[in-house]
């Protein structure tokens, strides 16, 4: 910034000329702008990143709610496991959901939980397909509940969502 002399020769001061102040305070007012511009889009891009959350659901409320129009979306189901739950192969299983009634089919790749048998509680996450026997949860991770408040032995599955 190149200043005015103010003739103050014994100091070696020098003061700015008004219109050097008046830039200097409209790149001050240019930067505070700019910093509420980014602030605003960073708040607006999070909020929309936060409508897009994946849903939580029952499995009977999935199958109420219409599976076709959860095609192809990432999800998160809760349920329990149904009595068919499959051996492992490959770390890979094959398992129904169960919840009031209603059911879907499951094929998680990857570890298990210790927890996980049939008629556990669990909340598993992934997308929802269709292949040649109908509707399918391609899993990605599988959380199950944990029972331990529990005094005595858990309730049935099929005694609670009937």
């Amino acid at each position: 910034m190149q200043f005015a002399d103010s003739g103050n020769a014994a100091t070696g001061s020098e003061v700015p000329t008004g219109m050097e102040l008046a830039h200097a305070h409209d790149r001050v007012i240019a930067k505070i702008i700019a910093t509420v511009a980014v602030v605003g889009i960073a708040v607006a891009a999070g909020r929309c990143a936060m409508d897009q959350r994946v849903p939580y659901m029952m499995v009977d409320e999935l199958v109420r709610t219409g599976l076709g129009k959860h095609f192809g979306r990432e999800i998160r189901v809760h349920g329990f496991i149904a009595e068919d739950f499959s051996p492992v192969r490959n770390l890979e299983r094959r398992f129904n959901l169960v919840s009031k009634g209603a059911r879907i089919r499951v094929h998680l790749r990857g570890p298990l939980p210790d927890t996980a048998r049939p008629q556990s509680e669990v909340v598993v996450h992934g997308r929802l397909v269709a292949d040649d026997d109908g509707w399918l949860i391609e899993a990605t991770e599988l959380d199950a509940r944990c029972t331990g408040g529990y005094r005595g032995k858990a309730p049935r599955a099929d005694t609670i969502y009937r």
